[in-house]
C-alpha cells in the first residue's frame, strides 16, 4: 500500500472523505495513509465542556493531530477556555463560538487564542466589543455575529486618529445597531468588503447604513437587509439605499418585520430601493414582506414593472418568499404567483418558493462566500 503513488491515494481518500468509519480504518493502513485520513478526520472539531478534557488527552499523546484541525467549534465554558490555546491548533482558520454569554472584549475570551482565523462566526453572543473583535484577528476575512440582543459597541471612544486597514470580505450582523457599525466606520477601512448582511435595522439605524453603503456601496457584490421596527414615512430614505451600488450581483431586501400596512411595506421597502439600483450585473434577488405578494391580483404588478427594466436583464434567479406553514395558503399562493408573473414566464428565471426567511444569519461563516 505505500508503494502507491501519493496522488492515488489521494484520490482515495477523497473519495470515502464523507465516511468517518471507513477513514479511521483506513488510517490504519500505514504512516503514509494514517496522515492522509488524519487530514479528514481531524479537519473539524467540535468541542463542550464534555468533549474537551478527551481531547485534551488526546493532544497529549498525540500533539501533531492539532494542525490538521481547520474548522474548530465551541461552547464557551471555563473548561474550554482553560484547556485550549492557539498552539494546540496552528493551522486554524474557521472558528465557530457558541453562547457566548460573557461580554467579549480584548483580553477577556478565548478568541484572542487563535489569530490564524478568517472565517469567525459567533452565535448567541452577548455584549461584544466589535473594534476589539476585528483587530484580535489581523487575517479575518468572514464575520457573522448572531445573538439575542442587538450587536453594540461599548467602551471608550477610541483615540487613534488612522483609520486600520483589515482584510474583512464579509461582514454579517442578525442585529445591527447604528453605534456598532458607525465604531467600524471610524475605526476601520475596508477596502476589501463585498458582502454584507445586516439584520434588525430600525428607523434610527439607517442613516448608519446608508453611510456605510455610500462608502463601500460602489464595492459591493453583496447586499442584504432586514427592517424590523415602527417605520414612519421613509420612502425617500429607503429610495436611495443601494443607489451606489454599482456593481451589486445579489441582493436581499426583508421587510417583515415592519409595522407597517402591506402594500407601505412593499412600496417602501422593495420597490423604492429597486427603482434606484444602479446596478445591472444583479443575477439574484430575494424579496419578502409579510405575504403582501400573495394577495390580490395586483400584487406582482410594481415588482413585474421594475424587473422588465433593461436594468435586469441579467437577473437569473428571483425568490420571493413567504412566512406561512399553511399548504392550503401556499398552494394558493403558487396559483397566483404563476399566473400573475409574466416576466418569470417571458424570460425563464428560476424562482425557487421556500416557507422561510429570505436570508438566515447562518452559524458557518463561511457560507456567505
Amino acid at each position: 500500500m505505500a508503494c502507491l503513488p501519493a496522488e492515488l491515494i489521494d484520490l482515495v481518500v477523497e473519495q470515502i472523505s464523507h465516511d468517518m468509519e471507513t477513514l479511521r480504518s483506513c488510517a490504519l493502513t500505514c504512516l503514509t495513509w494514517n496522515a492522509r485520513c488524519r487530514y479528514h478526520i481531524f479537519h473539524t472539531i467540535s468541542l463542550n465542556y464534555i468533549s474537551i478534557r478527551r481531547f485534551r488527552t488526546m493532544l497529549q499523546s498525540a500533539p501533531d493531530i492539532g494542525i490538521y484541525v481547520k474548522r474548530l467549534v465551541m461552547e464557551s465554558w471555563a473548561e474550554v477556555d482553560t484547556l485550549i490555546s492557539e498552539h494546540d491548533f496552528p493551522a486554524l482558520k474557521s472558528l465557530e463560538y457558541i453562547w457566548s454569554i460573557r461580554p467579549i472584549v480584548k483580553g477577556h475570551y478565548v478568541l484572542c487564542h487563535f489569530p490564524t482565523v478568517t472565517n469567525l462566526s459567533l452565535r448567541s453572543c452577548g455584549s461584544i466589543d466589535i473594534c476589539a473583535l476585528i483587530l484580535a484577528f489581523p487575517y479575518l476575512t468572514h464575520l457573522s455575529l448572531c445573538g439575542e440582543r442587538k450587536i453594540s459597541y461599548f467602551g471608550g471612544k477610541s483615540s487613534n486618529v488612522t483609520k486600520v486597514n483589515t482584510s474583512l470580505e464579509c461582514l454579517s450582523i442578525e442585529k445591527a445597531s447604528g453605534d456598532a457599525l458607525r465604531r467600524v466606520l471610524e475605526g476601520f477601512d475596508l477596502p476589501c468588503l463585498l458582502k454584507i448582511r445586516l439584520g434588525q435595522i430600525q428607523p434610527g439605524d439607517l442613516n448608519t447604513v446608508r453611510d456605510l453603503l455610500d462608502i463601500r456601496g460602489p464595492q459591493l457584490l453583496e447586499f442584504g437587509i432586514r427592517f424590523s421596527g415602527t417605520w414612519g414615512n421613509d420612502e425617500e430614505s429607503c429610495r436611495e439605499l443601494v443607489s451606489k451600488c454599482h456593481r451589486l450581483q445579489t441582493l436581499h431586501l426583508d421587510c417583515v418585520g415592519c409595522t407597517r400596512s402591506l402594500s407601505d411595506a412593499r412600496e417602501t421597502f422593495i420597490i423604492a430601493p429597486l427603482s434606484r439600483l444602479p446596478s445591472t450585473a444583479l443575477s439574484q434577488l430575494t424579496v419578502a414582506d409579510n405575504h403582501s405578494f400573495s394577495f390580490g391580483l395586483d400584487s406582482f404588478d410594481a415588482l413585474d414593472a421594475i424587473l422588465c427594466t433593461p436594468r435586469f436583464d441579467r437577473l437569473k434567479l428571483l425568490r420571493i418568499v413567504f412566512y406561512d406553514e399553511e399548504q392550503e395558503l401556499f398552494d394558493q399562493w403558487v396559483e397566483f404567483y404563476q399566473e400573475f408573473m409574466p416576466l418569470v414566464h417571458a424570460r425563464n428565471i428560476v424562482n425557487p418558493m421556500i416557507p422561510q426567511p429570505s436570508f438566515s444569519f447562518d452559524a458557518d461563516a463561511a457560507s456567505l462566500s
